[in-house]
C-alpha cells in the first residue's frame, strides 16, 4: 500500500469548514481537525471558533491540540479560554502545564525553528541591549545554554499563564477556591521544575508573567487582551478584542448570581495566593546560581558595608557596587522587589509572618482530595516569609523605604535565637546539632545572617541575659558551625562577625567564659577551637584595653574573670595543648608505614585504611587550631599590659627557680608550654614535612615506573619479579601515588605557614631570655 500524502492547504481548509457540525458529530469533526490542523491552518480554526456552541463543545479537546502549536496557535488558545466550558478547559490547560518539560533528554535538531531565547525574532531585534547595557552585563556569558527543548517549554508556559487568568475569571461557582488551589499547585511545580534549567533572563520573565496571573486571580488586575492574529474575519477579530472579559454564558451568568463565593472561600482563596507568593519565592531566590560573593542577594554583605563602610576593602568593588553594575544582579534585585509588593497587595501583613518564621509549618503542594477547610489551615513558606521580613529590614538601610519594620519586638533572644533553631536544626533537635549545618541554600542562610545583624546593630538584644546557658551555647554553635562549613565565602565571613559579636555582647561573664571552655573542651573540630581561641583573644583584649578606650561590643562590662590570671592559666592546658602523645604516636606510625612498604599487595579497605591513617598523622585538621594558639601566645609575649596583668611568662617553667619548677614537674602541677606544646609542635612539624616529602618522593617514582611500565608493556618487556609474576599491585601503588601527590602539595604549603607563626613566636620566647623549642 502506497504512503499517504499531506492534504492540500486547500483541501484542508474545505475540510475544516464543510465539516463543521451539524455536517458532523463533534468527536468527528475533532478528528478531522487533529488530521488537518497545522500552523498555516490556525487562522482559519479561530474563524470556526467564533461559534461560541462548537467551541463550548469541543474546546477542552482542542487545548491539547493547540499547546503543541504555540506561539502560532495562542490566538486560537485565547478563543477557547473565552467560549469553551471554563471548568472543563481548565483542567485540560493544568494537565498540559503539568506536562511541559524543561530537561532536554534528546538535544536534536527537530526544534532548530526555535530560537535561543524562546520568543519571536521581531521580539529579540526590539530588546537587543544598548551598548551602554552591554557595558554592564559583565555577568552574561555566564547564561545556562537554552536548549531547543527548554526553549519550546518556555513558550508553552508563558502562553499558558494568561490563559488560566481568562478562565478563572469566568468560573464562578461557591467553591472557586478548588479551582485556585489546582491552578497555584500546577504552576508551582512547573515553575520549580523550570528553575534549574533557565538563565537568569528567562527565569525572571517567567517570574514575572507569574506576577501577573496572581493579580488576575487576586482582582488587582483585569484578565489580559487577546494576542493580535491575522484572520479572515476582521469583524470577529474586533468582538474578540472589545469583549476580552466580557461574561457572555447564560448558563455562568445564572451561576454566578445563584452560586456565588461565600466569604470564607474567598479567605481560602486570599490566603492561597498569599501563601503561593510566599513560596514562589522561596523557589526564586533558591534556585539563583551558587556564588561565593553573591548568595541570593547578598543581603548581609550589603547590609555590612552600610553599617561600616569603613570595614570595606578598598583594591575591589564592594557588593553594593556590584549590584550598581551587574544587569543580572539588578534584575534580581527588582524580581524580588516584585514579589514582595505583590506579597503586600495581597495583605500579606508583617504580624503575619513572624510566627511562619518561628514554627514548622507544612508545605503549600497539598493532595487534591485535601483541600483545606478554612483559610488558616493554608501554611506559609517558611522562607518565603524570611526574605519578605529581611527585604523590608534591607530596603530601610540600602533605598530608605518607608515600609514599616517587621516587628518592634523583635531581638536576638528570644526571635533570632528561635529563628536559628527552625531553620538551621532538625525541627528544634539538639541531637541532630551540626550534621545538615552548611548544606542550606546560601540564600536562607544570608538571610538568617541578615536578620542577626540587623537586631545586633540595632541594640535589639533582648533577654540575651536571660537565656540558659545550654540554649545559648547551642544556638551560638549552630552560627558558628555557618562560619566553618557554608561553601559561600560572604557566608562565612559574615556568619563568624555575627556569631563573635552575639557573644561578646552576652552581659554575664561566666556565660562567654563557660561557652569558650566547653568548645575548647568538647569539640574535635580543629576551627570551632580556633574559633574559641579568637573569642577568648578579644574577651582579653575588651577586658584589659584602657578605661578610656570604648569596648567595640554592644555590652561594655566590668570584667573579673577575663583579667584574672588564673583564667589564663586555667585555660592553658585547653588552648596550648600537650602533644606529646601526638609525637609518640607520630614515631608509632612511621615505623609501621615503613615494615608494610616490605609488602607489596592490598586490597581496597587497606588503601582507605592507610589513606585515615595519613590524614589522622597530619596536621590538616588541627592546623586552625595550632595556627589560633601560636597567635594569641604571640599576642601575649608581645602585648604589655596583657603580659605583666596575666602573668603569662609564669607559664613557662624556666622562668621559676630550679627547685620549684622540678617539684611542678615531679607532681604534674602547673602547665609549661615549651615543654608541653611548643617543643612537640616543633617536632611534629619536622615528622610532618619529612613524611610529606617521602610520600611525594614515592609518588613521583610509582608514577614514572607506571609511564615506563607502559612503555614496557607495548614492547613486550613488562617488569616481572623473580616468580614470573608483575611486580607489586600496580592498581594499588597508583592509587597511593595519586593520594600521596594530592596530599603532598597542599600539605606543605599550610605547614609552612604554621612553621612561620612558629618562629614568630620563637623569637618572642628569645626576646623575654626564654627557652626557645630549637
Amino acid at each position: 500500500m502506497g504512503s499517504t500524502t499531506q492534504p492540500t492547504m486547500a483541501e484542508s481548509i474545505d475540510a475544516i469548514l464543510t465539516s463543521r457540525p451539524p455536517a458532523t458529530d463533534h468527536t468527528t469533526y475533532l478528528t478531522i481537525l487533529e488530521e488537518h490542523l497545522r500552523p498555516e491552518l490556525l487562522p482559519t480554526l479561530q474563524e470556526v471558533l467564533q461559534d461560541h456552541d462548537l467551541t463550548e463543545n469541543i474546546g477542552w479537546d482542542l487545548v491539547g491540540l493547540l499547546v503543541p502549536l504555540l506561539p502560532e496557535s495562542k490566538a486560537c488558545l485565547w478563543e477557547v479560554a473565552r467560549w469553551g466550558n471554563p471548568r472543563e478547559v481548565i483542567l485540560k490547560v493544568l494537565e498540559s502545564l503539568r506536562e511541559i518539560e524543561f530537561e532536554d533528554e534528546d538535544d536534536d535538531d527537530e526544534n532548530e525553528g526555535l530560537n535561543v531565547s524562546g520568543i519571536s525574532e521581531e521580539e529579540i531585534s526590539n530588546d537587543k541591549p544598548t551598548s551602554e547595557e552591554t557595558k554592564t552585563n559583565v555577568d552574561d556569558d555566564d547564561e545556562k545554554k537554552v536548549t531547543p527543548a527548554v526553549s519550546r517549554a518556555v513558550l508553552q508556559f508563558k502562553a499558558l499563564l494568561p490563559v488560566l487568568g481568562i478562565l478563572h475569571s469566568r468560573i464562578k461557582t461557591q467553591s472557586a477556591s478548588r479551582f485556585v488551589s489546582s491552578t497555584l499547585q500546577a504552576v508551582l511545580a512547573c515553575y520549580a521544575e523550570a528553575a534549574p534549567f533557565l538563565p537568569w533572563r528567562l527565569l525572571d520573565e517567567i517570574t514575572q508573567s507569574i506576577i501577573q496571573l496572581v493579580q488576575t486571580l487576586s482582582g488587582k488586575k483585569r484578565p489580559p487582551l487577546p494576542p493580535r492574529q491575522q484572520t479572515n474575519d476582521v469583524s470577529a477579530e474586533s468582538d474578540v478584542a472589545g469583549d476580552a472579559d466580557v461574561e457572555t454564558k447564560d448558563e455562568d451568568e445564572v451561576d454566578s448570581a445563584a452560586n456565588p463565593s461565600s466569604g470564607e472561600d474567598q479567605a481560602i482563596q486570599e490566603r492561597l495566593l498569599q501563601s503561593f507568593v510566599t513560596h514562589l519565592l522561596e523557589e526564586y531566590l533558591v534556585s539563583t546560581p551558587r556564588d561565593d560573593e553573591i548568595p541570593g542577594l547578598a543581603w548581609a554583605a550589603r547590609f555590612q558595608e552600610k553599617a561600616h563602610p569603613d570595614r570595606i576593602i578598598p583594591v575591589r568593588p564592594s557588593v553594593n557596587e556590584l549590584f550598581a553594575d551587574r544587569a543580572q544582579l539588578q534584575s534580581r534585585e527588582r524580581t524580588v522587589e516584585g514579589l514582595v509588593t505583590l506579597a503586600r497587595e495581597l495583605k500579606l501583613e508583617n504580624a503575619a509572618l513572624m510566627p511562619s518564621i518561628t514554627e514548622d509549618p507544612e508545605s503549600l503542594i497539598q493532595n487534591d482530595d485535601d483541600h483545606p477547610s478554612a483559610a488558616s489551615d493554608i501554611p506559609l513558606s517558611r522562607p518565603g516569609c524570611l526574605f519578605i521580613l529581611v527585604s523590608t529590614i534591607a530596603s530601610h538601610y540600602l533605598s530608605q523605604s518607608s515600609d514599616p519594620y517587621p516587628t518592634s519586638t523583635f531581638a536576638i533572644s528570644p526571635h533570632h535565637n528561635r529563628v536559628v533553631q527552625v531553620f538551621l536544626g532538625a525541627n528544634g533537635d539538639n541531637n541532630s546539632m551540626g550534621v545538615n549545618i552548611g548544606r542550606q541554600p546560601g540564600a536562607i542562610v544570608d538571610a538568617i545572617i541578615t536578620l542577626g545583624l540587623w537586631a545586633y546593630e540595632d541594640g535589639r538584644l533582648g533577654s540575651l541575659g536571660q537565656t540558659e546557658v545550654d540554649e545559648f551555647n547551642i544556638y551560638l554553635q549552630k552560627l558558628s558551625l555557618l562560619s566553618i562549613r557554608h561553601p559561600s565565602s560572604s557566608i562565612r565571613a559574615h556568619s563568624h562577625i555575627l556569631s563573635s559579636a552575639i557573644l561578646h555582647a552576652h552581659p554575664i561573664e561566666k556565660t562567654r567564659h563557660a561557652i569558650i571552655i566547653d568548645i575548647l573542651k568538647r569539640s574535635h573540630d580543629g576551627n570551632m577551637k580556633a574559633l574559641a581561641v579568637e573569642w577568648f583573644k578579644d574577651e582579653l583584649l575588651s577586658a584589659n584595653r584602657p578605661s578610656s578606650e570604648k569596648t567595640p561590643f554592644k555590652t561594655a562590662t566590668t570584667s573579673t574573670i577575663f583579667t584574672d590570671p588564673k583564667t589564663l592559666r586555667t585555660l592553658a592546658p585547653l588552648i596550648f595543648t600537650d602533644l606529646r602523645n601526638v609525637v609518640h604516636l607520630m614515631n608509632i606510625s612511621q615505623e609501621r608505614r615503613q615494615q608494610e612498604q616490605a609488602e607489596t599487595t592490598r586490597n581496597d579497605g587497606e588503601v582507605e585504611e592507610y589513606r585515615q591513617e595519613i590524614l589522622q598523622v597530619n596536621l590538616e585538621t588541627y592546623l586552625p587550631f595550632y595556627m589560633a594558639s601560636l597567635n594569641l601566645l604571640f599576642l601575649l609575649l608581645n602585648a604589655k599590659d596583657l603580659k605583666e596583668g596575666l602573668n603569662v611568662l609564669g607559664l613557662f617553667l624556666d622562668r621559676k627557680g630550679e627547685e620549684e619548677a622540678e617539684k611542678e614537674k615531679e607532681n604534674d602541677d602547673g602547665y609549661d608550654i615549651l615543654s608541653r606544646f611548643l617543643i612537640p609542635l616543633h617536632q611534629a612539624i619536622g615528622h610532618h614535612r619529612r613524611l610529606t616529602l617521602q610520600h611525594r618522593i614515592m609518588s613521583e617514582m610509582v608514577l614514572k615506573n607506571s609511564e615506563k611500565g607502559v612503555e614496557d608493556d607495548a614492547t613486550g618487556t613488562a617488569a616481572h619479579n623473580d616468580n614470573g609474576d608483575l611486580k607489586g599491585d600496580e592498581s594499588y601503588q597508583l592509587k597511593m601515588a595519586r593520594l600521596g601527590m594530592d596530599i603532598s602539595g597542599e600539605d606543605l604549603s599550610n605547614v609552612y605557614l604554621l612553621e612561620i607563626a612558629l618562629e614568630r613566636v620563637g623569637e618572642g620566647l628569645k626576646r623575654e631570655g626564654l627557652k626557645s623549642y630549637e
